[in-house]
């Protein structure tokens, strides 16, 4: 490093030396140098300088014939020398290194071009203090070792890191201790009390075989690292009373003490409630009769024996005293039981009485009656049964204690029943012992009525149970009949008791109606028995007249139910001009064609109809045919079905069926394309009724525009309308801009048709080419007047709106050789292409300037015979509208690009975004505050604002950062974020303004994930392609940053992110960029 550092300080100071020496009988001074030093003095003046140089040496008078004949010595910076008999020196340049150095001065001995010695500082010279923990620096010309940091690695006489103070010593921190305690720089072995967890410890100062067990809560091994004896998936347990160790206050293995339940005989306790029976005797629980354990005399648990309760049923016992049943079979208590020849359990008597046993018999034991088969119990005793005992026993079905027939129960102790001869009182009104339902008194013992459902043999002809005289059986049970005067429902409509044919119902017990061939008096003017209106007696049963809607044969042309005129129909019930004219159900017989817009009036009659109507168009339009009922507008009961058809009436462009109001039609150039651009010339309608199948009295044909070419209003499809249907001004006769034609051949990006202006309009620039011959590729050129988002898409040759038998591939670049995406196949309509800022973000937020569109056929292997290219902005910075991505537009605090002003500068001391956080306090510029620029050098940082977007699946997306800020790079740092499970196949290059295009990062990260927090910095120590996803942290990249230095700064700068493998996809979530920015 020394010999470097003197080597640039000589170039820096080498300059050339004059003459050496002047010479003339007269001793005059030298000839001027060259450009060199100015002589020194001899016994003249030396000569002055030529124009660049100073003056050579003065001459000597001394006379030579070799340099070492002369006066003085050679030195390091000035060697003696014999010119022409004349002694001299020559002078070593200025920063010649002598060969007298002091090592560790921080110095440096250098010439001073005069012949004499000087010294120069000399960072390199350091003066080494033999301690690693110090830095040997200079100051100036001054040798400092300043202590190096706190925790820094060393390694001399045991000690492992500098304490800060300039020495190497055992640690500085617990953690540098296997112990985990630093005491006075050195570690000290684990104690019990050191607050710290080592040793064989389980945890802090306690458990394992040193220590004391450890309380609830902490850290075990086993059961013995625990006060409480119990170590539960690795921590010391609280006492509890299942866990099967005598812990806590327990006075044996979980029982007694406050907290668990008292203990049984023979376990340990301290008081009486430490056990089950009560009774501690010393320290030892006794047996009880409530110890909850057979001891003692007991035959099972606190039962049994001479002392304790009888047992209950399933518990051991030795005789029957020993059971609550007094049962004991097999030395087990038997439950009572209705035959185990005891009166036990609930019984009243032996075996029998009670809930369970069935009851006693008579002269047994009984609590109440029910014990009783007798259902009597007198004195505890079952009774006999008797009738009339007021008990029901026996085969008794009641018993009332008495003996009246005309109760609820006779004296024959049965229930009253009808049949049984007995009339019970209030509830029959007869009874004679049958079931005859034709006698007097039916089998329901009610006295025979009309109207009980029951035909009474020899009184009644029916009897239907109900008073109704409209069904078959009517008042007094007699059957119905027509003339009767009772309307039976179901047979007759009426039923006024006569046979008058003129009156409202006939003899035949219908009502009179119209068409009946009766003339009903007072109510119709005729009859003729049929349904034709066409006669002379029409429907309603009138006579027919003008006016009355329907149309006489042979004497009106027409009648629509009034006398008005103006309806099509006039007073005298004539057709009116201008209306439908029938026959006109053909091509053929079509009324004469009328100018549209134009609204007609007709009907469908009869059944099977057909409208035809011809109409013209004066120039391309786009239509809308619909039908109407009554007014525009309505369409109360209408069922219409319309075609429109071509100029020769037969060709069948569309039709409708209720695409109208409820079931009219409609054909409307919104909806339908059919109807966009109709051409000019005659064309033709037909309507008619849905199925054909019914009668429209009237409608409303209305023929209108949604978009006239030529009428001055851009409407509908119309892509322009300049007031006319001239061809040549930039509108064409359809409306339809007029595109710019492909110049032949631009087949190549350097013959590019173009470039043009992109208009600022909605339609932008429309352009027209054809790819042919077979192979052929189209490029155009276009200029952007600012910062912009682009839309690019194709279309057939009519234009925007449609794409038919067109499969365009296309790509944008931003030069020649710079792609600025991906192809686009599909995108648009059908098959045609698109590039939407919405989606393909690199057209986001393009600089001003020139860019190119490749058009190709997909898969190159046909010809496509016309397209048109259309280019438009969907944003343009600085037309003063917030639209597309621009993030504002004018207003302030927005930047030349449309982007809200950020805290770019990141060392000017200055709020730029003004948020109240400067410089590298805002979080904008914490990434880029780690780089280091040189004095009076900008730095500047950049996050991606086109971000996140997707890495195509064995494709490119690019990114774009537009840096405003002049200068020249002297320094360029880049973060990444890429998300992306197989990191190989990814590829990160970055070009600068200048279209300098280097590489990042490709195939590296093998199968792993991610480029996460990925600084890529030339001076890092790790290159990219050693390290392992996901990268996070600092790396050189594969071709150095360094590459831009020197490069102008502002412009737009892209990222290019590849996937050059198939099958797996990723996103480019974002990516930022710092550069030190020289002036």
């Amino acid at each position: 490093m020394r010999f470097l550092a003197s080597l640039a300080t000589a170039a820096m100071l080498t300059a050339g030396s004059g003459a050496l020496s002047g010479c003339s009988d007269d001793a005059p001074g030298g000839t001027g140098g060259t450009g060199g030093q100015a002589g020194g003095g001899g016994n003249n003046q030396g000569g002055s300088g030529n124009q660049g140089g100073q003056g050579g040496q003065g001459g000597s008078m001394a006379e030579c014939a070799a340099a070492d004949e002369c006066p003085g010595a050679d030195t390091d910076c000035a060697t003696r020398t014999c010119d022409g008999g004349v002694c001299g020196f020559t002078y070593a340049p200025q920063g010649t290194a002598t060969t007298d150095q002091s090592s560790g001065d921080c110095k440096q001995s250098v010439c001073d071009g005069q012949g004499e010695v000087t010294s120069v500082e000399d960072p390199t010279d350091v003066l080494d203090d033999a301690n690693p923990c110090t830095e040997d620096t200079c100051n100036g010309d001054t040798p400092t070792n300043e202590n190096l940091a706190i925790g820094t690695a060393c390694d001399v006489d045991g000690g492992k890191v500098c304490d800060g103070e300039g020495k190497c010593v055992e640690c500085t921190d617990p953690g540098e201790c296997t112990s985990g305690v630093c005491t006075e720089n050195t570690c000290v072995p684990p104690t019990c009390t050191d607050t710290v967890k080592n040793g064989s410890e389980t945890d802090v100062d306690c458990g394992g075989p040193d220590c004391l067990p450890c309380d609830d809560t902490l850290v075990c091994v086993e059961a013995t690292d625990c006060k409480s004896g119990v170590c539960t998936d690795g921590t010391c347990a609280a006492p509890i009373c299942d866990d099967t160790v005598e812990n806590g206050e327990e006075t044996d293995v979980d029982c007694g003490g406050p907290s668990c339940s008292p203990c049984g005989p023979d376990k340990g306790c301290v008081v009486d409630g430490d056990c089950v029976g009560g009774t501690c005797s010393g320290s030892i629980c006794v047996p009880t009769c409530t110890d909850g354990e057979k001891n003692a005399n007991e035959t099972d648990a606190d039962c049994g024996g001479p002392l304790c309760q009888k047992c209950e049923a399933t518990q051991t016992c030795s005789i029957d005293a020993d059971c609550v049943s007094d049962v004991c079979a097999a030395g087990v208590c038997a439950a009572p039981s209705c035959d185990d020849g005891k009166q036990n359990g609930d019984e009243t008597g032996m075996d029998c009485g009670g809930p369970t046993c069935g009851p006693c018999g008579d002269g047994l034991g009984c609590a109440g009656n029910t014990d009783c088969v007798s259902g009597v119990c007198t004195g505890n005793v079952c009774q006999a049964a008797v009738c009339g005992d007021g008990v029901k026993n026996g085969v008794e079905e009641c018993d009332d204690g008495n003996q009246d027939d005309t109760d609820a129960c006779p004296s024959t102790c049965k229930l009253a029943a009808c049949g049984d001869t007995f009339v019970q009182a209030g509830v029959e009104e007869c009874d004679d012992g049958n079931q005859s339902n034709t006698d007097a008194c039916p089998s329901t013992c009610k006295v025979a009525t009309c109207g009980d459902t029951f035909v009474q043999i020899g009184v009644e002809d029916c009897d239907d149970g109900n008073q109704s005289n409209t069904d078959a059986c009517v008042e007094g049970c007699k059957f119905a009949a027509c003339g009767d005067a009772f309307v039976e429902a179901g047979v007759e409509a009426c039923d006024d008791g006569n046979q008058d044919n003129t009156d409202a119902c006939l003899s035949s017990c219908t009502a009179a109606t119209c068409g009946d061939a009766f003339v009903q008096v007072g109510v119709e003017q005729c009859d003729d028995g049929n349904q034709d209106n066409t006669d002379g007696c029409v429907t309603g049963c009138l006579l027919p007249t003008c006016g009355d809607g329907f149309k006489q044969a042979g004497v009106e042309q027409c009648d629509d139910g009034n006398t008005a005129a103006g309806d099509c129909c006039a007073p005298g019930c004539t057709v009116e001009a201008g209306c439908e004219l029938e026959p006109n159900s053909t091509c053929a017989t079509a009324q004469a064609p009328v100018a549209a817009p134009v609204t007609i009036n007709g009907a469908i009659t009869p059944i099977g109809d057909q409208d035809f109507f011809a109409f013209t168009v004066p120039a391309t339009a786009d239509l809308k045919i619909e039908t109407f009922e009554g007014a525009l507008g309505a369409c109360p009961s209408a069922d219409t079905v319309i075609q429109f058809r071509g100029a020769d009436c037969t060709t069948v462009i569309t039709s409708d069926d209720q695409d109208g109001i409820n079931s009219c039609s409609m054909l409307d150039s919104t909806i339908d394309a059919a109807m966009r651009r109709v051409a000019p010339g005659t064309y033709y309608v037909r309507v008619e009724d849905w199925l054909n199948d019914g009668t429209i009295p009237g409608y409303l044909l209305d023929i209108s525009f949604n978009a006239l070419c030529g009428d001055g209003v851009k409407q509908g499809s119309e892509m322009c309308d300049d007031g006319n249907v001239a061809n040549g001004d930039g509108c064409a006769s359809n409306c339809t801009i007029e595109a710019t034609p492909e110049v032949e051949p631009n087949d190549t990006c350097a013959a590019a048709t173009g470039p043009f202006v992109v208009p600022q309009d909605a339609n932008g620039l429309l352009l027209t080419g054809a790819i042919t011959p077979v192979g052929d590729d189209d490029w155009f050129a276009f200029t952007l007047p600012g910062t912009a988002d682009v839309h690019i898409e194709t279309y057939d040759m009519n234009g925007p709106g449609t794409c038919a038998s067109v499969d365009t591939v296309i790509q944008l670049y931003s030069d020649c050789a710079t792609p600025l995406g991906p192809e686009q196949d599909q995108g648009a309509i059908g098959n045609c292409s698109r590039i939407d800022p919405n989606i393909n973000t690199y057209a986001r937020k393009l600089p001003a300037g020139t860019y190119r569109v490749k058009v190709i056929d997909y898969l190159e292997d046909t010809v496509i015979a016309g397209y048109k290219l259309q280019v438009k902005l969907t944003a343009l910075c600085g037309n003063g509208v917030v639209e597309g991505t621009e993030e504002c537009d004018g207003s302030p605090g927005c930047t030349a690009t449309c982007e809200t002003i950020k805290e770019t500068v990141c060392n000017d001391g200055i709020d730029d975004d003004g948020d109240g956080n400067v410089d590298c306090a805002d979080a904008e510029c914490a990434f880029a505050c780690s780089v280091p620029c040189g004095a009076g050098e900008t730095l500047v940082a950049f996050g991606s604002t086109d971000t996140p977007m997707a890495i195509p699946d064995e494709d490119f997306t690019t990114s774009t950062i537009n840096v405003p800020v002049p200068g020249t790079v002297t320094r360029a740092v880049v973060r990444l974020n890429i998300a992306h499970t197989w990191a190989a196949d990814v590829d990160v290059s970055l070009s600068s303004p200048a279209g300098t295009l280097i590489d990042l990062t490709s195939d590296n990260g093998s199968s792993d994930d991610n480029y996460t927090n990925t600084i890529l910095d030339d001076t890092c120590a790790n290159p990219i392609a050693s390290g392992t996803a996901p990268f996070t942290g600092c790396y050189s990249p594969e071709t150095p940053l360094t590459t831009f230095n020197g490069q102008a700064s502002a412009g737009a700068w892209q990222l290019a992110v590849a996937d050059d493998e198939a099958a797996i996809v990723g996103t480019l979530n974002n990516w930022s960029l710092a550069l030190c920015v020289a002036p």
